[in-house]
């Protein structure tokens, strides 16, 4: 595994390696010439921001979208307050099919 960081001296002359805070360990070959040979910071920020961005966007998408659905379902619970049997018009009248009860509408008279 290769580390992502610089090599620094110590106060009593050792060399050590210090993780940097602005390389991800996982980068591209180009970034890990820069930081090594050249020690340069590696242009892992950029990637960062655009991650970080990216996970708002679809943060505030999803809470959004989350917002809409609860708003709708309060509104149908608000509207839809009565039962079937309430709600149904006086001129059909329910019939037991099974196991459900089904409401019907006859056009014209009954008897034919």
């Amino acid at each position: 595994m290769l580390f992502a960081g610089r090599i620094a001296k110590s106060p009593k002359g050792e060399t050590t390696r210090k993780q940097s805070k602005f390389c991800y360990k996982i980068t591209l070959g180009a970034c890990w010439f820069r930081l090594l040979a050249l020690n340069q910071r590696c242009k892992g920020d950029t990637l960062k921001k655009f991650l970080r961005g990216l996970f708002k966007t679809i943060a505030a998408i999803l809470g959004l979208l989350i917002v809409v659905i609860l708003f709708f379902a309060v509104q149908a619970n608000l509207r839809e307050n009565k039962t079937g049997q309430e709600a149904a018009p006086s001129t059909g009248r329910f019939v037991q099919a099974g196991d459900v009860e089904l409401f019907i509408q006859e056009m014209g008279p009954a008897e034919g």
